[in-house]
């Protein structure tokens, strides 16, 4: 099964399909993965400190999330031998309908959020209260979704799902997009293709932010060029779903507002060698 296709034409929320996709990638912020680059930071659960922290860990087996599933309507499991959140949403996935994988995806990114609220503020909400919080974010965006689907019939326009794009021969093209992450953090997602739908390299990045879209769509166009910089590419086309951020590069705007600022490093960081297109 293509878990990453399976994730990205999920009917949920954009920042439930980039987290999902940071987890897969095992980019979520840690106790292990911050003891593998400082070896004297424990890497022991914060919340029941019994096993280590991973987020196979932090989504299945700690307590606070046991105590979430438990008190949802998915009845997940994961398999034996299973060793990460990668494996584990593949044999989900093959269980569930397209129903009851939207809600697994959307109660792993609110038992997330419960777990960076405890951690940070200190407060541990009651697990009914998120297992019903992740049901009604699921079922609120598949209703606004399936609207906008019905508003498009209505009006004869295409309604099928928009599909990926190749690149012309000898372009490159990185699609970017950003969200809210929950716990007052805003995530990022950067992914490379090259003209076979290929991954040549990708990214997710959150920051204890709580930015408004246009100004998170701009970081995450930045870290596309930053990871076109590093790889050493010449011609790339750089994807984005807000037309604001597309039509102030397209247009070089200037400005002294937290926006413009942005674009303005995004122009400093492009290098001579490299070409770069941006489109919506």
């Amino acid at each position: 099964m293509d878990v990453w296709k399976v994730i990205w034409s999920a009917t949920v929320l954009p920042r439930v399909k980039l987290f999902a996709w940071r987890a897969c990638l095992d980019a979520l912020p840690t106790k292990v993965g911050l003891h593998r680059r400082v070896p004297a930071i424990s890497a022991l659960c914060g919340v029941c400190g019994v096993a280590e922290d991973s987020a196979l860990h932090s989504l299945a087996f700690c307590p606070l999330a046991q105590g979430i599933w438990a008190s949802s309507e998915i009845r997940q499991c994961v398999p034996r031998g299973c060793l990460s959140v990668a494996e584990w949403f593949a044999y989900c996935f093959k269980l569930m309908d397209d129903g009851e994988m939207c809600l697994f995806l959307t109660t792993c990114w609110a038992v997330w959020g419960a777990r960076c609220k405890m951690s940070i503020e200190g407060e541990m909400s009651p697990p009914n209260q998120t297992a019903a919080y992740a049901a009604k974010t699921c079922a609120e965006a598949r209703e606004a979704i399936d609207v906008v689907k019905t508003a498009g019939k209505s009006v004869g326009a295409v309604t099928s799902q928009v599909k990926w794009q190749a690149p012309s021969d000898g372009w490159l093209k990185i699609n970017v997009d950003a969200g809210q992450a929950g716990g007052g953090l805003s995530g990022l997602g950067v992914v490379c293709r090259d003209m076979e739908g290929s991954i040549l390299s990708c990214a997710a990045v959150q920051m204890r932010a709580n930015w408004e879209a246009p100004i998170a769509e701009a970081r995450a166009v930045l870290e596309g060029v930053v990871m076109a910089k590093s790889l050493g590419l010449q011609k790339v086309i750089i994807e984005s779903d807000c037309q604001r951020v597309v039509q102030a590069l397209q247009k070089q705007e200037k400005g002294s507002s937290s926006f413009n600022l942005i674009i303005d490093d995004i122009f400093s960081v492009i290098p001579s060698s490299l070409q770069v297109v941006v489109f919506c």
